[in-house]
Parts: C-alpha cells; structure tokens; sequence
C-alpha cells in the first residue's frame, strides 16, 4: 500500500467522521431549539422526580462569583469531590474530562504541554513564546507551559473557558483558559485532611492539608503533596535503568487577614519542584527492513513493520520500554512564586487588587532517535521564566445592571537553550491593558452583555546564541515587536423560565507575536505577526426534573486569523529546511458540545460530554511544512469526534457508610500532531477506561478505595514526529495500566 494510498484511506475515515460530526451537529442545533420547549413540560412534572439534585457550582468566569449555568460562556467547572471522585493527580488530566478539550506532549505526559480547546494550540517547542490557552492560578497567570504539569491537590475548583476570554482576562487567551482555584483559609475552627496511595511501579502519593484561626481576624491553610514512583519504562539497551519516574514535592501556605471589616488581605506562596526522568519514546521505524534505505508507506510504518537504516526495530513498542544509550534523562522542574491579593468593599463598588510574581525553571532531557545508537538524538531543553503581574479592577451593580473596570500590567523574562543544536534566545515582554464590562437587563428575561479590553505590547528579542562552529553569540536587542489591540465580547441572553438560559455571544481574542528559539540563522527569527481568533457561538444552559438533570449545549464557529507555529520550512538563504516560528496561515473551525448530568436516583449519577470540530487550515498553496502542503489540512491534535463520561452507583450501609461503584471513560477519533498532516504523525482512534471502588464512613470523616486506570492497556500516542530525512519516527505514549489503592481521613 503506497502512502498517497494510506492517506486517501485515513481521509476516506475523515470523511465518515465528518458526516458524523455534521450529523451530530444538526441534532445538536435541533436539541438547542427544542430543550427550551421541552424544559417547560419537564418543569410541570418536576415534583415526580426522584433522583438527587446536582450540584450546584459558583464560578469566577467573569471575575465574580455566579453561578455556571448563569453565566453565557462555554465553561465547565470541577469541583473538588469530581477530582477526588476522578482520582486526578497532575495538572494535564483534567482535559480526559472537558469537550473538545485535548493536550499533546512533545516530551511526554509529565512534560511542557501543548494544551487544546476547539482546535486552536499551541505549537513551539523554544520556551520563549506563549500558549494561545492562558493557565491561571488564584486568578494570577501562569506565563511558563511547564505550570500545567504541577501537582492538584487542596484545589476548591478547575474552571475551564472554551472560547477566546479576550476582556476580562484578555492575554493569550485565543483558545479559552484553565483556572485552577485553590482552598481558602475560610473556617475559624482547626480543619484539614491527610490521605496515602500506593500503586503500581511502587508508587507513593502523600498528600494533607490543615488551616483554621490564628485570631479573630487572622486565618491559615497550609497544603503539600508528594508524589514519587520508581518509573513505569524499562530501558533494554542499559538493563537495571529505568525511566518515567516520578519524583514531584508541592506545598503552598495561604493567610487571610481582615485588615478592617471592609478589607481582606490574602496573602499567598508556593513552590515545587521535580527531579523525575523522561517517560523515553517509541521506536518506530520508516525504513524497509530488507535494504534499509526504502522509505515505508504510512501503513506500514504505524504498522510497525518497518525499521531504521541500520535494521533497527522494536517488537513491540509501547510505554513500558524504551531504548537509549543513556541510563536515564532528566525531566525536572523548579517552580515558586506567590501573590498578594487585597480586596476592599467601597459600599458602592469592589476595589481588587492582585499583585503577583512567579518563576519557573525547566529541564528536560529526550532520545529523539529512541534507540541505543550512541552520539545520536539525545536533546536537553533549558529554560526559566520569571515574570511580574498586577491587576487593578474595580466592580459594582445597579438595579438593572453590573458593571466592572480595571487595568493589568505585565512583565516577564524568559530564556531557553537547546544543548544538541547550540542554540538559544532570551525575550523580554512588557504588556499593559486595560478593560471594561457591562450586563444589561433589558427586560426581567433578556440581558446584554457589552465588554472591551484594549492591550499595548512590547517584545524584545534580547540575546541569541544562533547554531554554527562555532556558535555566535549576539547580546543586545535583536528584534522588537510592538502589538496594540482591541478585543472583545457582546452576547445577549434569554431566560425564558427558570434555570433556563439561552444565549448568543460574538467574541474576539489575540495572541501577540513572537520569535523562532530554535536559533539556526539570523533570516530564521521572525517575528511572527499576533493571532486572532473570532468566536461566533449560541448556547443553552437548562436544568428540569427538580434539577435533578441538566444540559448545556453550545454550537460555534471560529475564524482563526495568523496561526503561529513552529514548523521546518525551506530557508531560501540556505537553502535548506530549517525551523521557523512564523504565521503559517488561517484557520476554519465549526463544532458543537454537549453536556449532561443526570441524577435519576439516589443511588445512580451519570455525566456525559460530547465534543464535535470540524476544521480546515486556509495556507498558501506555495508553502511546504518539511515537505507537505498545509493548505486544507485539519488543525493538529484536533478530533473531530469525542467522547466522555463518569458513571457512578451509591450503596448506602447506613451507620456503616456509602459504597460508591465509579467507571470513567473517554474516547477520541484519529488526530495529526502536526499543521502539515503529516500520515507518520498520526494516532487512530483510541478509548480509555478507568474504575474505582470508594468507601465513605456515614460522618464523611474517613475514606478508602482502590481503583485500576486505563484498564484495558490502551496504547496510544499523545505526540509523534517524523521528519523526511529520519530513519525513524518516535511516539511519546500515555500512561499505561495503573493499579493502586488509598486512604483518608479528615477533621
């Protein structure tokens, strides 16, 4: 089978799923329509509901407290017992949870992430440039990729905003945003809770917390977690080292202080740090076995059938080996930063004040090539990134309206270097804005939204260390780049009844500009121009049967104007292909997403998430990405079918306590990992399922349960990566099949 073949047949599977993806869409815009009548009749019948009502979730979407399903934005929340109940321990996993929610991962699960919300992405593997989806901590912003991949614990909530955030939080939020909320110091009675898993590789996961009164205006909270195993990826070229351990240490202290009865002090620090090592790739080889010098069809290769040019293949390639000429590589992190948060009721208006500092560094260490051949493909990626953020708003409301306005400074510091290729880049960002919001009540039923954000900034492309021999250092600024823009939102709302909203929202977010890190020749830097993303959306948030079920739907379309994306292109000076940083082109998306909890009884709760995209990259037909034509190609880690749900069944002892029966799962269609649909970076469509048995104690005060993730042993890719001239191709996997079990307690 050539791979001109192997591709039309994964187009032809494309095309099925598009027709799934459109079909679903139309029962998804009929839903949309008919649940607003059909709330009424299940409101009428209400009181013959028997099951259990959900639960009810305030967000800070819009930077004061609501509630989800009051609020005309996409947004999923997390509570603290669906964590718990999901059994999440690292940052990244909350997407196996969220529609049209992805994340690839260059150098594995535990690594820097490219995170994903409705096709827009991240793609740059420099360290220097930012993520198009913001990552928020305590309302403070995360500027380094590798925050993602810290540790949850003590968390109050995860919000996750799908769609560009381009008023309210503004900077780089083209594709939506993670908040990651934390406990609060709020009782004055001594409380807390302590918990210990051991799983499989030997894993041991400690974590607790405790916090209460100092004195009668003073409180504390003091969090950690520790989490270690012995690694889960044999490397058979060294017998004895092992790789994808984890050795991860958090902790973080939050005070409260009522300075006077109308002002609140919080103060807040943490820091972690991680000397794991790299999970290794899989070897797959794009040779023919026979001559070693034929390249494979795409079939064969994913096939596994294929080796590299010195007849070099792996059996069996999947996460629990590896191959490498070193005992092991780093896969370390050092994090710490804190804020100060001080808010003061005027009476007539909220006065916030957040001042925050942060600092992130990172090392990772990876055998590109996945084998033993010694002096070949082994890659360490150095960086840090300190910044300075403070935000000033100020937030009120009337009879018939709430208002907010505020301005947001920003500065930060970033520096990366790759060891293999000598090349490096420091950048140095400075962005002011300021922003403005209004809800309107037009009526007791219909209420308009009105919000703006304006942003000037400035990058400097500071310092290079540009690939030669021998490599040129050149201090001093290099390129600049001054972004000035407007972005947005205006929706308006329809609440035809109780717990119903309908909504329709146009939104606009931008991404400034950036340089290309991977310094190979100074005709390679850049800039990239700014991204923008148009959002046009309608959506309906509906809760009947006493609140026992509820249903959010939300259709979109995007327009996605100057993609960024670090891609190897032919460099007209060299003449050769060599990585750029650069606006490869525009962008289409379409979709829809579904989500439905369900209480039907007591004993019985289920959750059930949809996702459906349909998308196409508008480029040059001209231009080539190591070789491919982009144009018309779908956006990388994009599925255009997904699929999740939790299912859970309660047996309550009474005095003796509840047994909770829990089953997760996702599923997920076939993506490309990169712009170019490259059909060696490609992953099939995959499922996985998790189960766990939990015991409560009737005072809720102990707890235990064990549990198997990934029960089946699904091998599957979170990234792949070919080049044209690579005698093989590698594959970072997800974690394989994990057995453990825990206990806790709390007071």
């Amino acid at each position: 089978m050539s791979g001109q073949s192997a591709k039309g047949a994964a187009n032809a599977g494309m095309g099925r799923n598009l027709g799934r993806a459109a079909r679903f869409a139309g029962v998804a815009g009929f839903a949309l329509a008919a649940a607003v009548a059909s709330s009424a009749k299940a409101q009428d019948t209400s009181a013959a509901a028997g099951g259990t009502q959900v639960e009810e979730l305030i967000v800070t979407a819009t930077k004061r407290s609501e509630n989800v399903q009051d609020v005309p934005i996409a947004v999923t929340a997390l509570s603290a017992k669906a964590i718990e109940d999901l059994g999440m321990e690292g940052g990244l996993e909350i997407a196996d949870n969220i529609p049209n929610f992805s994340v690839q991962g260059l150098w594995g699960p535990a690594s820097a992430p490219f995170l994903n919300i409705r096709g827009v992405s991240f793609i740059d593997f420099s360290f220097v440039n930012e993520a198009s989806v913001s990552l928020y901590t305590d309302g403070v912003y995360q500027t380094a990729q590798g925050a993602a991949t810290g540790q949850l614990f003590d968390l109050q909530q995860v919000e996750v905003l799908r769609g560009p955030q381009g008023t309210l939080f503004g900077r780089n939020t083209t594709g939506g945003l993670v908040h990651f909320i934390s406990r609060k110091p709020t009782s004055d009675t001594l409380n807390g809770y302590a918990s210990a898993q051991y799983g499989s590789y030997n894993q041991l996961i400690v974590e607790g917390a405790i916090g209460g009164a100092l004195s009668d205006t003073v409180r504390f909270r003091l969090a950690g977690k520790s989490n270690r195993d012995d690694g889960y990826s044999d490397n058979r070229a060294i017998p004895g080292s092992t790789y994808g351990v984890t050795n991860v240490q958090g902790v973080r202290g939050t005070l409260q202080w009522d300075a006077t009865p109308q002002t609140l002090v919080e103060i807040s620090a943490h820091y972690s740090r991680s000397t794991s090592t790299a999970p290794g790739y899989g070897f797959i080889g794009t040779r023919d076995p026979v001559n070693g010098t034929t390249l494979c069809s795409p079939s064969r290769v994913l096939a596994n059938q294929c080796s590299d040019n010195f007849g070099f293949r792996d059996p069996d390639p999947k996460p629990t080996h590896t191959y490498s000429e070193a005992t092991s590589l780093p896969n370390e992190f050092e994090g710490y930063g804190g804020y100060i948060n001080i808010t003061h009721d005027l009476g007539w208006a909220e006065l916030v004040s957040i001042t925050a500092t942060e600092s992130f560094a990172q090392l990772i260490g990876q055998d590109f090539d996945a084998s033993a051949r010694i002096g070949f493909g082994i890659g360490f990626f150095d960086s840090t990134s300190r910044m300075l953020t403070q935000e000033l708003r100020l937030a009120g409301e009337g009879e018939k309206f709430k208002w907010i306005v505020g301005g947001y400074f920003y500065d930060d510091r970033k520096q990366f270097y790759s060891v293999d290729t000598d090349t490096g880049s420091s950048t140095e960002t400075r962005s002011y804005a300021g922003f403005a919001q209004v809800d309107y009540d037009l009526s007791d039923t219909l209420t308009a939204t009105l919000g703006g954000r304006y942003t000037s900034e400035h990058r400097e492309l500071t310092s290079l260390l540009i690939f030669g021999t021998p490599s040129i250092g050149l201090p001093g600024i290099q390129r600049e780049i001054d972004d000035q823009e407007v972005t947005g939102q205006a929706s308006l709302q329809w609440r035809p009844r109780d717990n119903t909203m309908l909504y329709g929202s146009y939104s606009r977010g931008f991404k400034s500009g950036g340089y290309n890190g991977f310094t190979f020749g100074v005709a390679t830097l850049g800039p990239a121009e700014a991204e923008k993303v148009d959002n046009f959306e309608v959506g309906l948030k509906a809760e009947w049967l006493d609140r026992t079920l509820r249903t959010n739907v939300s259709l979109f379309h995007y327009e996605f104007k100057g993609m960024q994306a670090q891609a190897g292109v032919l460099d007209p000076v060299t003449n050769r292909v060599a990585s750029r940083f650069f606006n490869i082109g525009d962008a289409a998306a379409s979709g829809a997403e579904v989500e439905v909890t369900y209480a039907p009884t007591p004993a019985l709760d289920f959750t059930l998430n949809i996702g459906v995209i349909d998308s196409k990259i508008e480029a040059s037909p001209l231009l080539l990405i190591d070789g491919r034509k982009i144009d018309g190609s779908r956006l990388p880690s994009t599925p255009e079918f997904s699929l999740d749900g939790i299912v859970q069944y309660h047996h309550d002892m009474q005095e003796r306590g509840v047994v909770t029966l829990q089953t997760d799962f996702r599923y997920q269609t076939g993506v490309y990992f990169g712009p170019d649909n490259n059909p060696y970076e490609f992953q099939d469509a995959f499922g996985v399922v998790n189960f766990r048995a939990r015991w409560n104690s009737a005072d809720d005060k102990y707890n235990a349960e064990v549990f198997v993730e990934n029960a089946t042993n699904e091998v599957y890719a979170i990234h792949a990566f070919q080049s044209t001239g690579a005698p093989a191709a590698f594959q970072a996997y997800g974690m394989p099949r994990w057995f453990g079990v825990r206990i806790g307690a709390s007071f």
